[in-house]
């Protein structure tokens, strides 16, 4: 696997490219953890945030692993329209996601400071786990190429997303960060 990172302003950019270069198929899933703080300064205001995200389903949880079912998002997993963050508790795995051209696009919202963080993703990218740690105004936003357990879930007949490659094979892949505002 190659990474190239690459900044320009208030952008940061990731090429991925995954190779085989084996005689034996390779299966793998791709994601990142990145953490970001909302409200973007420390003591703003949470309540005039916006989380806002892509998707329209989630997978069922059962001890923090994807059941194999999924099911639309009700009112405390739909990000789409936005929601602040002030009390969210989550730890999450969202999927259905809807992309803006050839991107997926989440949007972190600082409403009183008329900014944002955008998070971009190619269509290589199905999932999102979303995630709020015990710190106040901070939330994990993680796109991935699969869901959680996807090995096994796949094991059992369940598409959950894992990725092949055959012998010589690549694929690439893109992230984007930013902010505006």
């Amino acid at each position: 696997m190659q990474i190239r990172y690459s900044l320009a302003g208030r952008r940061l950019s990731m090429a991925i490219t995954v190779s085989n270069p084996s005689a034996e198929e390779l299966p793998y899933g791709f994601g990142i953890h990145p953490y970001f703080r909302l409200p973007i300064v420390p003591g703003g205001d949470p309540d005039r945030t916006r989380v806002v995200l892509p998707a329209s389903n989630y997978w069922v949880l059962d001890g923090y692993i994807p059941t194999g079912e999924i099911r639309p998002v009700d009112d405390r997993l739909d990000f789409r329209k936005g929601q602040p963050r002030t009390h969210l508790k989550l730890d999450d795995v969202l999927t259905g996601l809807t992309l803006e051209g050839d991107h997926g696009v989440c949007r972190l919202v600082d409403q009183a400071l008329g900014a944002e963080t955008r998070l971009g993703f190619d269509r290589n990218f199905r999932e999102l786990v979303v995630f709020t740690p015990p710190a106040d105004g901070v939330i994990a936003v993680e796109p991935y190429t699969q869901t959680t357990d996807a090995i096994n879930l796949e094991g059992r007949g369940i598409e959950a997303g894992l990725r092949r490659l055959g012998h010589d094979q690549q694929e690439s892949l893109s992230l984007v960060m930013e902010t505006v505002g």
